[in-house]
């Protein structure tokens, strides 16, 4: 992967981790960009979460790499399934998870080895 896809991955997995917390702090305030932060992460959530497990599965890096990829997939696919299903009194539980999702997705993307020649 090159050092360009590797920034704009971990650049958008960085985004969608803003986009909650951002969305969720601003929300008492400011309610349409709240809700419009908040449901663009929940609603883009699952595909980087999708394809990170596709990545983990499939990819021919290391071990270690997929086992991240694979990590990051879970927490992010996890933590979105948790906000879906739990009450709203304990949401805001599956915030932490989210980002540390996202946050194992870029170390994820940022320590794979370039591709070789």
């Amino acid at each position: 992967m090159s050092t360009q896809r590797k920034a704009f991955c971990a650049m958008t997995l960085l985004i969608l981790a803003l986009f909650l917390i951002v969305g969720a702090a601003i929300m008492s305030t400011h309610v349409a960009l709240g809700v419009f932060l908040t449901t663009a992460a929940l609603m883009l959530g699952p595909f980087a979460g999708l394809a990170l497990l596709v990545y983990g599965a499939a990819g021919k890096r290391g071990l270690v790499t997929r086992s991240l990829y694979s990590l990051g997939g879970m927490l992010l696919i996890g933590a979105i399934g948790g906000i879906f299903a739990l009450s709203m009194e304990q949401v805001s539980a599956m915030l932490p998870v989210f980002v540390a999702g996202a946050g194992v997705g870029i170390v994820a993307v940022l320590t794979q080895a370039p591709k070789r020649a």
